[in-house]
């Protein structure tokens, strides 16, 4: 899943279950206008940890 957020580096990783929820929350927030949940769901997305390829 994909979350276009304006920013590549909030991105979830595919497949990373640990990234659904912040990314569900995110398209939530988006779609309600409600910038500072989407920026706090962004944040985790960003800073959640992923091996480098």
């Amino acid at each position: 899943m994909r979350v276009t957020t304006g920013s590549p580096y909030c991105a979830p990783a595919a497949g990373c279950g640990v990234c659904t929820a912040p990314a569900a929350e995110l398209s939530e927030a988006r779609e309600a206008k409600d910038h500072g949940k989407a920026y706090d769901a962004a944040v985790e997305i960003r800073n959640h940890p992923h091996p480098e390829k």
